[in-house]
This record gives structure tokens, C-alpha cells and sequence, in this order.
């Protein structure tokens, strides 16, 4: 979708502005009917077309019964194909379970991590020290954040969506809180960091917003794509990523909004033995989500969360063990916890993003002054010759 892609180029100085999501959605509009006009068919490939291809492998494959592993998106794949090829699926685990409604980003959802991120702040005396509300010093900054740190633009978009994107594991989850932490003390470094990083990776984004919006927009509806919901009054950060991609997609628009004709709205009840895991900390796929809209729909299924685990930190989460746990699954149905240590997290790292940007702008003017002062000395030397 290049001219989706052109309107994020073109907006990077506020991509959570009203005329920004006015051009995605035209944008998206426009692309629609360029790919009509080229005979593409947008409701061609929906998920359940995805599972019809796969249970063709299994068929060409001579597999009878699958053991099905699906991480994410891969999640509501999973759910569709034990419902649609029940008879073909021994076991299934499910690794950040996305149930069904829940392709949009909401704000509750990361508002409630960023919580949690607040309460383990507390007990950590570095990050105590730091800030006394994490969560607070975080909704400060963003609902007053500064422009510029020096000659350089902050762009609130690209920081809150960069922001969200590395809440995504407890490894880079530090990173981003401390920007906001020394921003609501006064150094702003960080989050130029982030919003000049953030913003060239938004141009290179690699992600397929066509086959993105075929897929999940099986789970809009009007209300919850209008874009005030994703930045609802009282919440830390709101939605940065529906507010950034979903609101571009409308019920009128030219992107059709796909539900295939045996599309449940709510979890079918299953009796494929299921294992679902989650983190505490994963602001995409939210383990509550799967507990309370999944897990009772599921005769047997099995649940384990692991505390401090963000959604990219699940897949291989304390290896040996994780390969244990899934792996005596698959072959007993048996659920094996009893390798897993307790996982630790640090909030207040030696390297910040504030610091990095420091060094960065250090080693310029270090490399400049180098260069003038040979240019100074190279000067001299011709003058005497």
C-alpha cells in the first residue's frame, strides 16, 4: 500500500493529528480502488481462506493429526482451524493469545500494564528513586510532551508509537520508561532519541497494511475505531498503534471490512486439549484477555502466565524449561511448570536513551572540532609552503 505508506512518511510531525488519520484514511480509501480497478479481490484472503491452505498441506503432507503451535496473530489461526478441522488436531498451545475481537489495540490494555510496570517500580529502590509514580511521570509527558530537545524535533506520534512497540518486551520496556521519567524531569534527550530513530523506522516499515486490514478487520466496529476511543480522557498513553493504523479504516471507507460467513464474534466452545500462555507485563495480547473470554470456552484447557514476561519475551521464555513445558505437553498433555525460576526485572538500567543521546551529540561535536581543528593545521601548513 504505497500511498498508506506516503501519508505516515508525510505525517511524522503528528501522526495523531486529525488531518494525519484523515489522510491514511483517504490513502487507504485510494489504494482500495486501485486494486479493484487491477482485478485484485480484497476479501479474497481472510484468515479462514489462511486455514483452508494449511489444512490442504496437512492433506498433501498425508498428516492426519497436527500438533498445532501458534504465537500472536498465529493464535486466532490456530482457534479457526480447531474449530473448522477439529478431527485433525491432537493438542494445541497457544503463545500470546489474541481471542476473537481483539486484533485492536485498546487503551485499557497497556494502561493496565503500565500499572503494573508502576507497582514493580516500586519495589525496585533504583527506579523508586527515580520516580515516585511511574505511571504518573509517564502520563505527564505524554499529555505535555516537549518539541524539541536543543536543534532537534520531538514528534509525539512516532514517540508514543515507538514508545508502544518497545513495551513489548521487559528487556526494552526500561528503555522507553526512563525517556519518559527524565523528560518529566527536564531532560527531553531521550525522547529525541526515540522520535529521530523511531521516525526513519517508520519510513522502512516492512509491515503489509493490506494484508493487515484483510485480516483484522474482522474484529472493527464503528465505535471502537472512532479515534477518540483509542484516547479516551483519564488514560497513561492511550492506543498509540489503533490510533496510528486502525482508525484508517472506517465502516463507509473503500477498505472493505471482512467477516466470512461462519466468523464467530465470540470464542466457540472447543474440547481440542489447549494450552495458553501469557505474560504479565504483554500489552498486545493481554493473558486476562484469554482467561476470561478463552479458557472457560475450552474443555480441557490450561493456562500458565509467567510474571514479568512481556509479549515478545514468551516465545523462548527461559528456554530448557519452556521447551519442557510444551514439548511434555504435546507429547502427554501433561502441564510442567517446575523449571521455571522466578523472572526478575530492572527498571533503571546504566544505559538509557537519554545517555545514548548525549554520547551521540558528544562524539558529533568531538568529530567536528577533530575536523576543524586538521582543517586549522592543514591551513597552516599550506600557508608556509
Amino acid at each position: 500500500m504505497p500511498g498508506f505508506e506516503q501519508s505516515l512518511a508525510t505525517s511524522i510531525g503528528d501522526l495523531l493529528s486529525a488531518r494525519a488519520i484523515a489522510d491514511r484514511r483517504a490513502a487507504t480509501d485510494r489504494c482500495a480502488s486501485r486494486l479493484r480497478r487491477d482485478g485484485v479481490d480484497l476479501v479474497g484472503y481472510t484468515m479462514h481462506e489462511v486455514v483452508d491452505d494449511m489444512d490442504a498441506a496437512r492433506e498433501a503432507l498425508g498428516i492426519d493429526r497436527l500438533l498445532l503451535y501458534s504465537e500472536s496473530y498465529g493464535t486466532r489461526l490456530a482457534q479457526i482451524y480447531a474449530h473448522r478441522h477439529r478431527e485433525h488436531v491432537a493438542r494445541s498451545v497457544m503463545v500470546g493469545v489474541n481471542p476473537p475481537g481483539r486484533f485492536i489495540w485498546e487503551a485499557a490494555q497497556l494502561d493496565t500494564v503500565l500499572l503494573e510496570y508502576g507497582r514493580l517500580c516500586t519495589q525496585d529502590p533504583a527506579c523508586r528513586a527515580n520516580t515516585p509514580d511511574l505511571p504518573a511521570a509517564v502520563s505527564r509527558v505524554v499529555h505535555d510532551m516537549p518539541t524539541r530537545w536543543g536543534p532537534f524535533p520531538i514528534h509525539r506520534g512516532v514517540v508514543l508509537l515507538a514508545a508502544f512497540q518497545l513495551l513489548f518486551s521487559q528487556e526494552s520496556a526500561p528503555l522507553v520508561l526512563d525517556a519518559f521519567v527524565d523528560a518529566d524531569q527536564g531532560d527531553a534527550s531521550g525522547l529525541a532519541a526515540l522520535s529521530l530513530v523511531a521516525g526513519y523506522q517508520l519510513t522502512q516499515f516492512d509491515l503489509v497494511f493490506g494484508d493487515m486490514f484483510a485480516k483484522g478487520s474482522v474484529d472493527f466496529d464503528s465505535v471502537r475505531g472512532r479515534p477518540e476511543a483509542f484516547d479516551p480522557p483519564g488514560s497513561i498513553m492511550g492506543a498509540p498503534m489503533s490510533s496510528v493504523f486502525w482508525t484508517a479504516v472506517t465502516a463507509s471507507g473503500g477498505w472493505p471490512i471482512v467477516r466470512p460467513a461462519d466468523h464467530a464474534a465470540t470464542t466457540p466452545a472447543s474440547d481440542v486439549e489447549t494450552l495458553l500462555i501469557g505474560g504479565t507485563l504483554d500489552v498486545s495480547t493481554p493473558a486476562v484477555y484469554a482467561r476470561r473470554e478463552l479458557l472457560p470456552q475450552l474443555s480441557p484447557g490450561h493456562q500458565v502466565i509467567f510474571r514479568n514476561a512481556g509479549h515478545n519475551d514468551l516465545w523462548e521464555f527461559q528456554g530448557d524449561a519452556y521447551a519442557r513445558l510444551v514439548g511434555g505437553f504435546f507429547a502427554s498433555g501433561a502441564v510442567d511448570t517446575t523449571g521455571f525460576a522466578s523472572q526478575s526485572i530492572s527498571l533503571h538500567g546504566t544505559w538509557t536513551l537519554a545517555l545514548l543521546a548525549k554520547l551521540v551529540v558528544a562524539a558529533g561535536v568531538l568529530l567536528l572540532a577533530t575536523l576543524a581543528f586538521g582543517g586549522w593545521k592543514l591551513s597552516r601548513r599550506l600557508r608556509r609552503t
